[in-house]
Parts: C-alpha cells; sequence; structure tokens
C-alpha cells in the first residue's frame, strides 16, 4: 500500500505479484493499492476506519505487475498518478482500478488478463463460511 504523497515506485524491470497460492486463497486483492483501505469509510464488507488516506503525486515505472487474483493497481480519491513502461500481467478483474481519481496518466503500458481464472466467484464465499462450519461440527462415537 502507498499513501503517502510524491512516491515514485521504480520497478527495475521486476515483476512484483501474488503468489499462485495466495491468489487461490485471497479472492479480493490488489498488488498495489493506493490508499490505507480498499474502500472508502462506510462502504465495503466491514469497517475500515473513518478516514481514507489515499496517494497523490504518485509515479508507478518500468516493470510488470503480475498475477493478481483482483486489482494490479487499485485505489480510491487519488490524484497525480502516472503509471509508465508498466506491464499488467494475469489480473483477473481490472489492470488500474482507480475511482474519482483526478489526472491519471498512463503511457507506454499493457494489460493482458488471465485466461485460467482458477476459481468461481462461489468459492470465496464457502472460504469465508468454512470457519463457521467447522467450528459447528460435532461427532459421534
Amino acid at each position: 500500500a502507498i499513501t503517502a504523497e510524491n512516491v515514485i515506485l521504480d520497478l527495475a524491470g521486476h515483476v512484483i505479484e501474488q503468489s499462485e497460492e495466495h491468489a487461490l486463497l485471497q479472492r479480493f486483492f490488489a498488488v498495489i493499492e493506493l490508499a490505507d483501505q480498499p474502500f472508502v469509510p462506510n462502504q465495503g464488507p466491514a469497517d475500515f476506519g473513518g478516514d481514507l488516506k489515499s496517494a497523490k503525486n504518485v509515479i508507478i515505472i518500468n516493470g510488470t505487475i503480475g498475477r493478481s487474483a483482483h486489482h494490479g493497481i487499485h485505489g480510491n480519491g487519488n490524484s497525480n498518478v502516472r503509471i509508465k513502461n508498466v506491464d499488467f500481467v494475469d489480473f483477473e478483474v481490472a489492470a488500474v482500478a482507480l475511482n474519482s481519481v483526478k489526472k491519471l496518466r498512463i503511457q507506454n503500458s499493457t494489460a493482458t488478463n488471465r485466461k485460467d481464472v482458477p476459481a468461481l466467484g462461489i468459492f470465496s464465499s464457502s472460504q469465508f463460511i468454512k470457519p463457521q462450519r467447522e467450528s459447528r461440527v460435532s461427532y459421534r462415537l
């Protein structure tokens, strides 16, 4: 997560991505989150806090943002975001999803989504219910 102002993230030709196992088990994920929480206050499945701290004046350059069960880059309320020479590969929802962004510039970048999504949406629901189900199981001998 990047929440500060005036940040340059130079990937220096490297790949940053989710591991295969984590991508299967953590279905809501962004390789880079440009805020201190994934939802604006009073939205989403949980209370992440009352104040949203969004990154501003951010430059992300020179590399690959790889496997993600959801987004390559995600944020809310950002401003002055520049993405240059970044290839997005193997994301399942969006390469870049910046809600209410002001002044976004993407240059010399590509996006290729994942074609072999490993699970249906219902898989996430089964992961959420699993702890409750296991705590109610009783065995008779």
